[in-house]
């Protein structure tokens, strides 16, 4: 599915929810360090500024340092602006938001714990800090959010003028087994010829009702692996002759052994095939609306960031 604004949408609201979490530092006992900015009444030393800039980086190119420092000051003028706010974050909610920070990266609990070792975080830290950052994020949007609004029309005309991203082109499901030609530079006929055979065996015996899966385990050999998956293709994505035989063959039915190139030759069984289509706008009505509300939140929050510089002191005293 082309469905751009679903992978945009949620990098926006991720800014919104996490982006500042790590640029905050966790406490640690007061120690004699280098102020590199001043921020009205507060002050922004060289390690804060370095523990965020690893967080954000990981491998810090120290020409990223200013990038982060200014962030850093937004963090502080945002937290000054809302301190007297009453907002209180559940332990629900801290829960809630690592697990979709784990999905939205990709990474397990064992890597997330890692990370935080290597910044010298432990887990209460962490869990304290996206607990700030929650707050936050609640706060930022109820400074702005009675500011935004979205029309009908706007999201009407937005899904008027990019049909491509609610098309989705046709898909099949496939059963397939796969029979690998050796990466050979000089690959001898009676292997091919072998091959061959395996294939046109396994071919007679799925064609008599026997399991894709149970005929791949058995014509397995050591050195010539016959595979077999179930897999959803979209059109376009399978080799030239594979990819018009699935989005040909009628459900259930069974193709000829189909050569691949030289990789090898595929048995492939047509489990469902769905046609194109473009989404209709009833069903993308509410995500379109969420999308161009986070657009103008985003904007709005650039905004807001400018106006609360412009009414305070501040002083870098990095260069």
């Amino acid at each position: 599915m082309n469905y751009n604004i679903i992978s945009r949408f949620p990098r926006l609201f991720f800014f919104f929810a996490i982006f500042f979490i790590f640029l905050s530092s966790p406490a640690r006992p007061e120690i004699v360090d280098e102020v590199v900015a001043v921020v009205n009444d507060e002050i922004i030393t060289r390690s804060d500024l370095l523990r965020a800039a690893k967080f954000q980086f990981l491998n810090p190119d120290p020409s990223r340092y200013r990038e982060v420092l200014e962030r850093l000051i937004d963090q502080k003028l945002i937290d000054q602006a809302t301190q007297g706010m009453d907002i209180k974050i559940s332990e629900k909610d801290v829960d809630a938001m690592i697990a979709d920070f784990k999905r939205t990266n990709q990474i397990t609990d064992a890597q997330l714990t890692e990370i935080l070792q290597q910044q010298g975080i432990t887990w209460e830290e962490y869990r304290e800090q996206v607990r700030i950052g929650l707050r936050r994020n609640h706060a930022i949007a109820q400074n702005i959010r009675s500011e935004i609004s979205i029309s009908d029309k706007e999201i009407t005309e937005y899904y008027q003028q990019h049909p491509e991203e609610f098309f989705e082109p046709a898909q099949v499901k496939l059963e397939r087994l796969f029979f690998p030609l050796p990466e050979e530079k000089n690959l001898k006929d009676n292997k091919v010829i072998t091959i061959q055979q395996k294939a046109e065996e396994a071919l007679r015996r799925v064609r008599s009702g026997e399991n894709f899966q149970k005929i791949a385990q058995e014509l397995t050999t050591p050195g010539e692996k016959i595979s077999w998956d179930v897999g959803v293709f979209k059109k376009g994505e399978l080799f030239g002759t594979l990819d018009q035989a699935a989005f040909t063959l009628p459900p259930g039915e069974i193709s000829q052994i189909i050569p691949v190139g030289n990789k090898g030759y595929c048995i492939i069984r047509v489990v469902e095939r769905t046609p194109e289509k473009t989404k209709k706008f009833e069903e993308v009505r509410e995500i379109i609306g969420n999308y161009l509300y986070q657009q103008k939140m985003a904007i709005r929050l650039q905004e807001w960031i400018e106006k609360l510089r412009q009414n305070a002191y501040i002083e870098i005293k990095f260069y």
